[in-house]
């Protein structure tokens, strides 16, 4: 017959082989270790049970909002992405935005001007563009005629700044116009720089500038997998336009010329004189 302090003694012994057994029946834990079972187990419980958290909101995109600088009218367009990308209502929209101020006349507009353009605007954290030109009816060889250009400037952003920016594009045209206060951006088969002191209506004046950069931002384009904008017009039919245009600029200013230095008056006399046989 057990006394009481044996009978404790053996349901105490009971307990803990029990207990011994159900630690040497859990799972094995990662490392192997017998006494990281029942903390492995835990684990696998409260990572069960525990409560995700909630996926981040994706990031807004900021719309693309061009201000014409003649009469102030505001464009909203929509990108795709922070690099850009719009869909036919943006290109109409922006159509309407380039439209030239003369007559209201309209071209499509190449979308990589706009993607460019939005890029800058970005870039600067600036609230618009400001559209000083897009679309005209100039001379053919002027990219504005074929809605592949933009005068614009960026509020608080220097001309020279947002020209440095948009030179590291590649396969662009970009102009600086100091006096007259914007940045001419085009796309093109090859990047050319150049920077004009004429003021506003005044003879333009061009000059190249970074043309060895030009030629780095072009390749450092391919690499990046981009590829040359296709021209619109041939560089043979621009070098023909061009001279033909300064041919017909020279025989206007000599007809000028002559006129105002009394030319004509010379002439008159000889003329005279080859009809004076037939004057009697």
């Amino acid at each position: 017959m057990f006394r009481p302090w044996q009978k404790r003694a053996t349901v105490l012994a009971v307990l803990v082989g029990l207990a011994g057994s159900q630690v040497l029946a859990a799972p094995a834990s990662a490392d192997g270790n017998p006494m990281h079972r029942a903390g492995a187990a835990q684990a696998h419980v409260t990572g069960a049970s525990a409560v995700r958290s909630p996926a981040p909101p994706p990031v807004a995109i900021r719309p693309f909002v061009i201000v014409r600088g003649d009469d102030h009218r505001r464009f909203e367009l929509s990108p795709a992405s922070d690099q850009g990308g719009f869909d036919a209502t943006d290109l109409a929209v922006a159509q309407e935005a380039f439209s030239y101020r003369n007559d209201q006349s309209t071209h499509e507009v190449e979308p990589r001007v706009l993607d460019l353009a939005y890029r800058a605007m970005l870039h600067f954290n600036a609230p618009h563009v400001v559209l000083v030109s897009g679309f005209r009816r100039t001379r053919v060889t002027s990219r504005h005629s074929h809605g592949r250009a933009i005068d614009m400037h960026l509020p608080d952003v220097s001309v020279r700044e947002l020209a440095s920016w948009l030179e590291q594009s590649g396969f662009v045209g970009v102009g600086i116009y100091p006096r007259s206060g914007f940045v001419h951006l085009d796309v093109r088969g090859s990047s050319y720089f150049w920077v004009d002191n004429s003021g506003s209506g005044r003879r333009g004046r061009a000059r190249p500038r970074r043309m060895e950069s030009a030629a780095h931002y072009d390749q450092l384009a391919r690499e990046r997998g981009e590829t040359p904008d296709p021209e619109v017009v041939s560089a043979e039919e621009a070098e023909e336009t061009i001279a033909e245009t300064r041919q017909a600029a020279r025989r206007h200013h000599g007809r000028h010329a002559a006129r105002r230095h009394g030319v004509r008056h010379h002439r008159r006399p000889r003329a005279r004189a080859a009809r004076a046989p037939h004057s009697g």
